[in-house]
């Protein structure tokens, strides 16, 4: 039995590797919550809600960065320590307790399944081979083969959140959000004798939110959310003229430094002293001294030395934030995002660069990229009173800066779209619809005439595709789907009376047989227009009847070969183009996080599209999948029989890579021959009654199907009226 177990350990680890060579993450790892120093190798350790991090202090550059893809179990790291063995031991907010071997290699993973009190750890200490885990009202101890808990519900003093811990000799100290306590720990088990506790009550006035900890042979100091104290004779003497949070506190002689919410502050020779100027981030978080004495700080911004009486600062490459609103990629694979506030484009090279908004006030609400690769991002308010801008941005600078008359006054950019021919097309608060000419000398407005909804005079239309025929699919949060015609400047509205199950679509998208799919609040809808009847044909996936990981659908992209990727509240579901499902998330996969903002397509190569997941935690990138060839004769028609007076187009499907389809009457005259496209698109759809080279009647015809080395295929096809 055991043989069989490690057979299954063994593929499962295999399988795994696999999937770490599809996926990777990026995210902004210069936000420092805690450090820890490794003194063999002169290296610092740091804590990050984008994972942690391995920088020389000698050399004072990144040797690694490790995130979920590498073995981490869940991207928010909150704490690193090392034990006697140099071992890592970090602490997640959600994956559970990391252990990190001494090469920086291997991870191990321990969570509640192991006898943790939960699987989100906010500080972490080591006495020997010991470990001690601070939770939410909980603290959780072990000797890393058998794990115990204690939760504040229990009856002990551990307040809402176990903000930090300290060891020294035999003694372990638990700081919490309602105060300080001290267990004296001869061994492991004696921290569950409740007579081995003492808490403090008194902190000279501070308040009884204690952050942090510090313990040397001489010194026990303690910082507050208002403050620091030191223990002397058994009471605490307060800091005198530190008012501030502190988050962290360390030691250099009889120098103590306090970082704090507002810089890192100094008390020697009993004066305190702000040492911030030059920092970069003001917003301090840990400390930590080096083997060479020197004072390191982790800040919001990256990190700090401070040394000579300066500051020297250093800061990572990656996304703006780990909140990743929007995304989109270029046809040279620069990737943009925004986060409300900023964008970042990373290029080939993996230079990331950022740009803030120069529109002070406004934010940043959406992006899209042209056909040459320009970015345009649209900004605006909800209320429609406010002025509304678009932004044109090369892979390099600002170049454009569009409001009033091109942009309409207070319409509020929500969402955009490119078409083949580089028509931008955007959405607008008040305003329907606005176009941009390929040259971006014609700008249109497109006004309903008839909003439905909610709000009478407020469109909200927050989504937009564009349909096969020319016609724009529009998604509103309020009023219902629209259907709107260009050329003809005519509207038809969808409600739920009309199948769709919700009337807020997020996102909408076109696949290769003319289906429009929407992304709704409340499932997954594939619906069919019929537009000489004027009516919409869904169906709906959901939780209770399909796979699909969620029904909060915020997100729809269909790639090359005809695969829908879904977005949920849950995670990545996909829906091949053969009907198969297959599901992804943070716990199964490597996906960064289930809390799915956007997600697109971008072609990799001739085998396979690349698929980025824009998350609330970071950027997840799903490498393209190789295409099998495709068997001709497993291509397919529908619909067959094709009804002339109600069905638009034919499509073929499964086809093999630029296949070749002659159609003939049933006589021998040919009625066209019509080119697949290349992999890893394999349907094509032909409209009989402007693409046939001769007027189509009922009857049957021969499809012939051939490729390049494949043996060709001859199916039948229906004409009926």
């Amino acid at each position: 039995m055991k043989k069989i177990f490690l057979s299954i350990s063994y593929l499962l680890i295999i399988c795994l590797a696999s999937q770490a060579q599809q996926w990777i993450s990026y995210t902004n790892f210069n936000n420092v919550s805690q450090m820890a120093f490794q003194p063999g190798g002169n290296i610092i350790w740091g804590a990050t809600p984008g994972g942690i991090f391995s920088f020389s202090s000698t050399d004072t550059v990144l040797i690694k960065h490790y995130t979920n893809v590498d073995g981490l179990p869940y991207i928010e790291a909150s704490s690193v320590i090392l034990d006697s063995r140099h071992n890592k031991w970090i602490g997640t907010l959600g994956g559970g307790l990391a252990r990190l071997d001494s090469a920086g290699t291997n991870f191990s993973v321990f969570t509640s399944n192991d006898g943790l009190a939960s699987d989100t750890a906010l500080c972490v200490a080591a006495n020997g081979q010991n470990i001690y885990a601070g939770g939410n009202g909980s603290i959780s101890y072990g000797n890393q083969s058998s794990w115990f808990s204690l939760m504040t519900q229990q009856g002990w003093p551990l307040g809402n959140s176990t903000q930090a811990l300290g060891t020294r000799n035999d003694s372990l100290w638990i700081a919490t959000d309602q105060g300080l306590s001290i267990v004296k720990i001869p061994s492991l088990s004696s921290i569950g004798n409740i007579s081995n506790w003492f808490t403090f009550s008194y902190y000279d006035g501070l308040s009884s939110d204690i952050r942090c900890i510090l313990l040397t042979d001489t010194l026990s100091i303690i910082g507050t959310a208002n403050g620091a104290a030191r223990l002397v004779g058994g009471a605490w003497q307060r800091i005198p003229g530190l008012s501030n949070q502190v988050r962290a506190i360390a030691q250099v002689g009889d120098s103590l430094f306090f970082a704090t919410n507002n810089g890192v502050k100094l008390w020697h020779q009993n004066v305190l002293s702000d040492i911030s100027p030059g920092l970069l981030n003001y917003n301090v978080f840990s400390l930590m001294i080096d083997g060479d004495r020197r004072l390191w700080a982790g800040s919001a911004g990256g990190l700090c030395r401070y040394a000579g009486g300066s500051w020297n600062n250093y800061t990572f490459p990656g996304i703006a934030s780990n909140y990743v609103k929007q995304i989109s990629v270029s046809k040279t694979g620069a990737f943009w995002a925004i986060d409300g506030n900023r964008l970042a484009c990373n290029y080939k090279n993996n230079t990331w660069r950022t740009f803030t908004n120069p529109i002070s006030g406004i934010p940043l609400t959406s992006i899209t990229v042209d056909q040459n690769n320009n970015a345009w991002i649209g900004l605006g308010w909800w209320d429609g009173f406010n002025n509304s801008y678009v932004l044109k941005y090369s892979e390099d600078s600002l170049t454009n800066i569009f409001s009033t008359p091109q942009v309409p006054y207070g319409c509020g950019v929500w969402t955009g779209m490119v078409d083949k021919d580089n028509t931008k097309y955007f959405t607008a608060y008040n305003f329907a619809i606005f176009s941009v000419s390929p040259n971006d000398s014609v700008w249109t407005t497109y006004v309903d005439p008839s909003p439905r909804g909610a709000y009478i005079n407020a469109m909200w239309i927050i989504s937009i595709a564009k349909e096969l025929s020319g016609g724009l699919w529009l998604g509103s949060y309020y009023n219902d789907l629209t259907y709107f015609r260009p050329q003809s400047n005519t509207w038809e509205h969808f409600g739920v009376e009309s199948g769709i199950p919700d009337i807020n679509i997020r996102q909408i998208a076109v696949d290769n047989s003319n289906i429009v799919w929407l992304a709704t609040g409340n499932g997954l809808c594939r619906s069919e227009y019929d537009p000489v009847a004027g009516i919409l044909r869904s169906d709906v996936f959901q939780t209770n009847n399909s796979p699909i990981l969620g029904n909060d659908i915020r997100s729809i992209v269909i790639d090359r070969s005809d695969n829908k990727w879904i977005g949920t509240e849950n995670g990545l579901s996909l829906l091949t183009w053969d009907g198969k499902w297959s599901n992804y998330d943070q716990h199964y996969s490597f996906l960064i996080s289930n809390d799915i903002q956007q997600i697109v397509a971008c072609p990799h190569d001739r085998s396979g599209d690349d698929i980025y997941i824009a998350t609330a935690k970071g950027l997840s990138l799903f490498c393209h999948m190789d295409v099998t060839q495709v068997n001709p004769e497993q291509s397919y028609i529908a619909p067959n029989p094709f009804n002339l007076a109600k069905d638009s187009y034919i499509y073929f499907s499964n086809l093999p890579t630029e296949a070749r389809i002659d159609i003939y009457t049933l006589d021998g005259r040919s009625c066209g021959t019509f080119y697949g496209p290349p992999a890893p698109a394999h349907t094509l759809s032909i409209r009989p009654d402007s693409e046939f080279s001769r007027r189509p009647v009922s009857g049957i015809y021969l499809c012939r199907i051939q490729s390049s080395g494949q043996k060709s295929y001859i199916c039948k096809l229906v004409i009926v009226r």
